[in-house]
Parts: structure tokens; C-alpha cells; sequence
């Protein structure tokens, strides 16, 4: 694996017409650094490969695996934000659904004036499809939350402040 993630390696610095030094000045390690990564003898850390990955504008999945994986690209963003409204929209009607029901019985048992053991019967079904419609709804919120806080978390990732780097360390 350390040899075909080197191949990677030279042949995305080749194809952006980069030399190892001037890989080497962006990622602040040495030119030896480079070499030992191109020829299989070390992988670069963690930090390196993410630097590496946006320098040559490729994910991770692509310069370490050789193939794009799951969480790759703008589709896996795209795919986050029509989940984030899908579990939105659920918890939404779920739990409008819910306090519908509540309501509506509420109302009815007001307005028929129905007796209490009735009373009793009826918030023993509605109480609970309440608090199952309610919880649900809870829940997708937090998970609407969580893939929001993982939308932004990528959008964080984004290649923009790499290449602003780049282009300052070029201009100095």
C-alpha cells in the first residue's frame, strides 16, 4: 500500500507540473520528505495527506486508496443536505401529527362532553401516540442537527484556505 499511495503520489505532483521541492515548500517539509513518500520508503502523517489531498484537489479516499469513496466529492454534500430536509420534513409532520391528534381529542371531549371513565380511555391511546409523535420529532431535529454540524464541518474542509496559502507563499 505505501508503494502505490508513492505512485499516487508522483503522478498527481506530475500532472500539476509541481516539483517535489515546491510540494515540499507548501507542505513546509523537506524535499528528502517528498521522496521518501513518492518512493513507498514512508507515508506522509495524517496532516500531510490532507494537506496533499487538497494541493492536487482530489480526496483522501483517492490519494491513500487509489478510489473515490462514499464521502467524496460535491455529491456526498448534496446527498447530507437532501437528507438534513428529508429528517426535517419527518419530524415536522410527525410531530404535527402528534399534537393534532392531542388537540382534536381535546376539543371533542370538550365539546361532546364525555364522561370521565371515557375520558380516561381516550388519553390512555392519544397520551402515548403523543409522546411517540413527539419523541420522534425530538429525534429528528437532533439528527437534522448532527448533519448540519457534519454540512458545516466539511464546508470547513474546503480548499479555499489551502490555496489561499498557496498563493501567499508563492507571492512572498
Amino acid at each position: 500500500m505505501m508503494h502505490k499511495t508513492g505512485e499516487r503520489i508522483s503522478k498527481f505532483r506530475k500532472e500539476r507540473n509541481l516539483s517535489q521541492e515546491e510540494v515540499a515548500s507548501l507542505l513546509n517539509v523537506s524535499r528528502q520528505t517528498i521522496s521518501k513518500w513518492e518512493s513507498g520508503e514512508t507515508l506522509p502523517d495524517v496532516y500531510n495527506a490532507v494537506a496533499l489531498a487538497k494541493l492536487f484537489h482530489i480526496s483522501l479516499d483517492v490519494l491513500i486508496l487509489g478510489s473515490p469513496g462514499k464521502l467524496s466529492g460535491p455529491s456526498y454534500m448534496i446527498e447530507l443536505k437532501e437528507k438534513r430536509h428529508r429528517t426535517n420534513l419527518k419530524a415536522f409532520i410527525v410531530g404535527a401529527f402528534g399534537s393534532t391528534i392531542f388537540i382534536t381529542s381535546m376539543i371533542l371531549i370538550r365539546a361532546l362532553e364525555v364522561q370521565e371513565p371515557y375520558v380516561g380511555i381516550t388519553m390512555a391511546i392519544v397520551m402515548p401516540t403523543l409522546m411517540f409523535c413527539w419523541g420522534f420529532g425530538i429525534w429528528g431535529f437532533i439528527k437534522t442537527g448532527r448533519i448540519e454540524h457534519e454540512i458545516k464541518y466539511l464546508e470547513k474542509m474546503d480548499l479555499v484556505n489551502l490555496q489561499n496559502e498557496m498563493f501567499k507563499r508563492n507571492s512572498s
